[in-house]
């Protein structure tokens, strides 16, 4: 589900006549049996997690006899090594295909998701890389060739690592973008435009994975990272593509004058009200509880702030000061990134009547300094 992978052995083995497979305690908290086929029903519904790769295997040992799954699944690890995308699945309906672009460290890649079972929806086709880009389009034409409508392209907004591959998807598949209106303004032409997204609109998924009808996508706008930020939640199994809210491999920039704290702060507990499973970052891989998630980055957002407060003092300082102590824990060549979030955190703490820029620096208002 990132871009790290894992090679991983898969055996097996044939019991004696008359033998019968039992659940041995130890390790395990809990454990049963399931046929291939009863497995998959379970995790379509809902109702049961599984690994991706052994979802993929599962998937090949209902659809085929052993012998023909044994070689199906030999060839499809030949192909995943010779780069076709893994499907790599946390949620029913979600597919992820992390694809090399020129954004920030630690990061290496950002997430393209293929949303719907039969309908589908490209949302952020963001690699500039040619190579990469060939990746997807080759997973695309098979959606294709299995029967699948390829519905249009959803933008979550308009930074430049979500946005790569857009003129090449929309013109290739003649794919409307579907996107913030400010967005439209922001990226380069040659794309289809679509009707553009509205705060909770709902878009038509179509029949679910597990069979039930009323399957659909709801467009959520959350600005304070970016003015045309969207997420989308699907109202069937809760999982949530959430762009650059959240992240799970490093914190989310919030580089004033377009980024602003309070708003995205604001932005993330609009999230934290819905009941999330799986969270798809646009960065790092999926997390399987994203109410959780959430939480951690509104605790660390507030322990940043309390950081800042304390960092304050009557006589101004700069920001690299100010970076230098509030970010001790941050290696010193992410300060100027995190300068910016810093800056963002400032300026909410002078709405609050907390602080004043004074002299080409920031000190503690006059008034919270009288006060104590």
């Amino acid at each position: 589900m990132s871009a790290l992978r894992f090679k991983t052995c898969f055996l097996h083995a044939s019991l004696p006549p008359g033998a019968k497979p039992e659940i041995i305690p130890g390790e395990l908290d809990r454990g049963a049996f399931f046929s291939p086929a009863e497995a998959v029903k379970q995790w379509e519904a809902g109702e049961m997690l599984i690994s991706p790769p052994v979802l993929f295997l599962l998937r090949l040992l209902r659809d085929n006899s052993l012998s023909a799954f044994i070689q199906q699944a030999a060839d499809a690890a030949q192909e995943f090594e010779r780069g076709r995308l893994h499907p790599a699945c946390l949620s029913p309906g979600v597919f992820l295909a992390p694809l090399k672009t020129p954004t920030i460290p630690p990061a290496t890649t950002t997430n393209t998701l293929i949303v719907g079972k039969r309908r589908l929806y490209i949302v952020d086709p963001a690699t500039p890389d040619a190579d990469e880009q060939q990746r997807l389009l080759q997973k695309l034409d098979e959606c294709q060739a299995q029967g699948k409508e390829l519905a249009a392209i959803l933008l979550t907004h308009h930074h430049h690592d979500h946005i790569g591959a857009v003129n090449v998807v929309s013109q290739r598949y003649q794919l409307p973008v579907r996107a913030h209106p400010e967005t439209y303004t922001r990226i380069p032409p040659g794309f289809l435009v679509g009707e553009p997204l509205r705060d909770g609109e709902t878009i038509p998924l179509g029949q679910a994975p597990d069979g039930g009808d009323g399957w659909l996508l709801e467009a959520i706008h959350t600005p304070g990272h970016a003015v045309d930020h969207f997420c989308f939640i699907d109202n069937r199994y809760h999982a949530a593509i959430v762009g650059d809210m959240l992240s799970t491999v490093s914190t989310i920039v919030i580089d004033p004058p377009e980024g602003d704290m309070r708003t995205y702060i604001e932005s993330l507990r609009k999230l934290e009200r819905r009941p999330l499973k799986a969270l798809f970052p646009a960065h790092g891989p999926p997390h399987s509880d994203g109410g959780a998630l959430i939480r951690e980055y509104l605790k660390h957002r507030q322990e940043r702030e309390q950081q800042l407060v304390r960092a304050l003092t009557d006589t101004p300082q700069d920001l690299s000061a100010l970076v230098a102590q509030v970010y001790c824990d941050t290696p010193r060549q992410a300060h100027a990134l995190a300068s910016r979030s810093l800056l963002a955190g400032l300026i909410k703490l002078r709405e609050d009547g907390v602080c004043e820029e004074q002299r080409g620096g920031w000190r503690r208002s006059a008034r919270v300094s009288t006060n104590g």
